[in-house]
């Protein structure tokens, strides 16, 4: 098994990430990650304010880029889903950021299947 907490998002290239990930993990291993995505399309403001980079906010890909990358990867059972608490951890991070309106924290899970 695989877990991260909030760091696919730093990465220019979120693809390899979870390329590399699928070629570590045994048939059947499990990749569960806890992560910033985007809800819409993040404004150019928000992709260029280093507060917003440092937060962990300004890298996020989509759902569908993270779904694409996923199982472009090879990953099936692909569960992507919003934390409840979402709104509670971007407000901490980005306080006085209008972030919430384009990204929230989810789990994203997969497995990789059995040869």
């Amino acid at each position: 098994m695989i877990l991260s907490n909030c760091v696919i998002n730093l990465s220019p290239d979120k693809s390899a990430v979870y390329r590399e990930a699928y070629r570590v993990l045994k048939p059947g291993g499990r990749l569960s990650i806890s992560d910033v995505v985007a809800s819409g399309e993040l404004p150019g403001s928000a992709r260029n304010d280093l507060d917003l980079v440092a937060s962990c906010v300004s890298g996020a890909a989509g759902f569908g880029q993270v779904e694409a990358a996923l199982t472009e990867a090879g990953f099936k059972g692909i569960e992507i889903r919003p934390k409840d608490e979402h709104t509670e951890v971007l407000d901490e991070w980005v306080s006085g950021s209008d972030a919430r309106d384009y990204v929230l924290s989810a789990v994203v899970q997969v497995v990789k299947p059995a040869e």
